[in-house]
């Protein structure tokens, strides 16, 4: 009567509470770090194939890392969003079939409005939305002009060069004190030219022809609104016209953004940067001074790093020179690597020097790693030689990381054997689990699966053993690999690591690997690790899985394992697998364990479940 009126009273908790959610299991929760980390090293290979311009593979990469990421709620959502754009893009320009090409770019731009709408706070959003301007003008030149949304009237306010020339003409002519604010330069066509004070004829013909060239512009009193910022009416103040000699130092561009002090950058003034891009790439020569002027004197950080960005495109020995010296003397630790990276897009003898040099002058790591990425676009022997050097003698540990990485990339049987040797000489923890990531990047090499699985049976650091079974796991799936790690389970000691073996076998679909779950839940040596396979074999919702969970339930002896296999059966929610509850309840003798299948029978909501629970109260 006792248990009669216990089990009353907890079936109508059932009842009430049936819909309350189920605080997630210490494996429900591993499994959810283990995905986490899936998705961060899915992550950081894609960003691996966009350093070497692998754009399928990066592409492919992104939306695997997105999805992850989106299930586990993991960081990186919004960079991804943004690189995924971007390689679908580059990987379009490399396409032949134009239906094929755009249809790319517009899934980048869908990709681009997802980060842009949904992390609007994010670091990302300013360069997706530039990328998002240079995929739509590309879009509307292949005759898709709904892409012109996006475009929004962004070159309307450098429609000329030769109203920047006009506005540049302007410097040299004195007498201009009048022209203190925007309207009266608004009223330069109306001006009566002769009454200016001290011009001569020739200045009067050059002031015309400033004049002139600016009507392209439209009018001129709406110059104001076309730089769109607020209450700076006055010219000097927006740095076009410079002292009593007035004058325009450096066009409409150089004069919005010379004025500008706050790190946030205006979003037309972005729009205005990539016409620069557009300009640069038609008429070199003229867009260069601006561009130089931006980067020499603009106190802007942001916007000289913009400038460089665009500037960094051109092989001219100007560039060169200028580049070098942002990367050795600018004040701002982003623009000297934005002028680093631009140094690497070089490619040549005399920029390869320039950055070798200047990395052996820095000690910052952030500028270490940006000169090591820009190294290792060459692929001279004197770049490869400067990468090992770092990767076997840097002091800087994040250094010898980044050039691990790079010379991981190189596809030569070398490089196998200098990677196995650096683990072999390394000490660092951290270093050395780099090297094993690296090394388990070699998929086809032969010499590199059988380093990690040396390290995996004989290093005597189990934390080391447990990272190459990691990597082992992620490098290849095949049958003599998944047999190399069940043997290894076989010979292993230590109880830790046979639990990390044992999530790799969850995580192949390998014949061979799931038999050997099936056998550590049958007969494994411990209590922990019959429960994790346990665990491991309910992810698997089949009806074949199921009848092996209700078998081995009433096969095991230990409590803690039948709760857990209890468990297991409560989550494939189907009919079957409540009628096995509704037998194994109606079988067992152990009070608790019969609470228990009680329990999971109530979360059911089941017709079935409720009639065998109305049983047990009318008994």
């Amino acid at each position: 009567m006792r248990y009669a009126k216990f089990f009353s009273i907890l079936l109508v908790l059932c009842l009430v509470f049936g819909g309350t959610a189920i605080a997630q299991s210490p494996q429900e929760q591993e499994k959810n770090k283990q995905a986490n980390e899936e998705a961060k090293s899915v992550y950081e290979l894609a960003k691996q194939y966009v350093h070497t311009r692998s754009w399928e593979k990066a592409v492919d990469a992104f939306q695997k890392a997105i999805a992850l990421l989106q299930a586990y709620k993991g960081d990186y959502m919004d960079e991804s969003l943004y690189y995924l754009g971007y390689s679908q893009n580059m990987l379009s320009n490399q396409m032949k079939n134009l239906d094929r090409q755009i249809k790319t770019k517009e899934q980048a731009i869908e990709h681009l409005n997802q980060l842009i709408k949904r992390y609007k706070e994010s670091p990302w959003v300013d360069d997706a939305k530039v990328l998002r301007l240079e995929i739509a003008e590309e879009l509307v030149k292949k005759g898709m002009p709904d892409f012109r949304v996006y475009i929004n009237g962004t070159l309307s306010s450098l429609e000329s060069l030769e109203a920047l020339e006009s506005l540049k003409a302007l410097k040299s002519i004195k007498g201009l004190e009048s022209l203190e604010n925007l309207k009266n330069l608004g009223e330069l066509e109306e001006m009566n030219l002769e009454g200016i004070e001290g011009l001569d004829e020739r200045e009067l013909l050059k002031l015309e022809e400033a004049i002139s060239g600016l009507a392209v512009l439209g009018d001129l009193e709406g110059l104001e609104g076309m730089i769109a910022m607020e209450g700076l009416e006055d010219l000097s103040a927006l740095g076009i016209l410079e002292g009593v000699e007035g004058g325009v130092e450096g066009g409409i561009v150089g004069g919005i953004i010379g004025g500008m002090e706050d790190e946030e950058t205006d979003p037309e003034l972005e729009l205005k940067l990539v016409a620069l891009d557009a300009l640069m790439n038609m008429e070199e020569e003229k867009a260069f001074p601006i561009l130089e002027k931006i980067i020499k004197d603009n106190e802007n950080a942001k916007l000289r790093r913009r400038a460089m960005l665009i500037l960094g495109r051109s092989q001219s020995p100007k560039v060169f020179s200028l580049l070098v010296k942002a990367a050795k003397n600018d004040p701002d630790e982003k623009v000297r690597r934005q002028a680093i990276l631009q140094l690497g897009q070089q490619k040549n003898s005399e920029s390869l020097d320039a950055l070798i040099s200047i990395y052996d002058t820095v000690e910052d790591t952030e500028s270490k790693q940006a000169l090591i990425l820009a190294i290792s676009r060459y692929d001279e022997k004197k770049a490869q030689e400067k990468m090992i050097a770092i990767a076997q003698n840097d002091p800087d540990a994040n250094a010898r990381e980044q050039a691990i990485l790079w010379i991981g990339q190189r596809k030569d049987k070398a490089t196998t054997d200098l990677l196995i040797e650096l683990y072999d000489k390394t000490e660092d923890p951290k270093l050395r689990n780099h090297l094993l990531y690296v090394i388990s990047q070699k998929k086809d090499d032969e010499k590199a699966f059988k380093k990690l699985l040396e390290i995996a049976k004989n290093d005597p650091d189990a934390t080391a053993r447990k990272n190459a079974i990691y990597w082992l796991g992620n490098m290849r799936k095949d049958n003599a690999a998944i047999q190399s790690l069940v043997d290894l389970y076989d010979s292993e000691k230590d109880d830790n690591v046979k639990l990390h073996l044992l999530q790799i076998f969850a995580r192949s679909n390998n014949a061979k690997a799931k038999n050997k779950i099936r056998e550590i839940a049958k007969s494994g040596a411990t209590t922990k690790a019959r429960s994790q396979a346990i665990f491991w074999l309910g992810q698997e919702k089949t009806d074949d899985m199921l009848d092996s969970l209700i078998d081995l339930y009433s096969r095991e002896k230990e409590k803690s394992v039948k709760q857990q296999i209890l468990y297991s059966i409560s989550k494939h929610k189907s009919k079957r697998a409540i009628r096995g509850m509704i037998e194994l309840a109606r079988k067992e003798s152990d009070p608790e364990l019969k609470k228990q299948l009680i329990f999971w029978l109530g979360q059911t909501k089941d017709e079935e479940a409720m009639k065998f629970l109305r049983e047990i109260i009318e008994k």
